[in-house]
């Protein structure tokens, strides 16, 4: 695991380059990828596992967005 801050913004900017999106409905948060291929699949799941098992992460994100 790094040690750099995590950067909330940077975390969606990658995200939505790797194929991620997004949808804010009332007070929760759906997220998924596009899945153009393998290699582009594996970028956006890559990026996804750095908010797994990481709510202080999450809810970053999460608050952002809402």
């Amino acid at each position: 695991m790094s040690c750099d801050p995590f950067d909330p913004l940077d975390w969606l900017r990658r995200f939505e380059a790797a194929g991620g999106w997004y949808v804010v409905q009332d007070d929760k948060v759906w997220t998924g990828w596009k899945a153009f291929g393998d290699a582009q699949e594996e970028q956006a799941r890559e990026v996804w596992s750095e908010l797994v098992g990481r709510e202080d992460r999450r809810e970053m994100v999460r608050a952002i967005l809402m």
